[in-house]
């Protein structure tokens, strides 16, 4: 087990941090891929297609 990271001690945060960062800089690349299929399907938005093709139990979390 790691007593530090770059000098240091882990946190609970530092984790969900990390977390964060990756799920939104993956959100942001998902987001721009879709702006290409809602030119082609003539949607308004990325976000349109993307609850368009959401389950209804996945949309309820968001």
């Amino acid at each position: 087990m790691l007593d530090e990271i770059d000098g240091v001690s882990p946190a609970p945060k530092i984790g969900r941090r990390f977390r964060y960062d990756a799920y939104s800089a993956s959100l942001d690349v998902v987001l721009d891929s879709l702006d290409e299929i809602a030119t082609e399907q003539g949607s308004a938005s990325a976000d349109v297609v993307l609850q368009n093709y959401l389950s209804d139990s996945r949309a309820r979390k968001l």
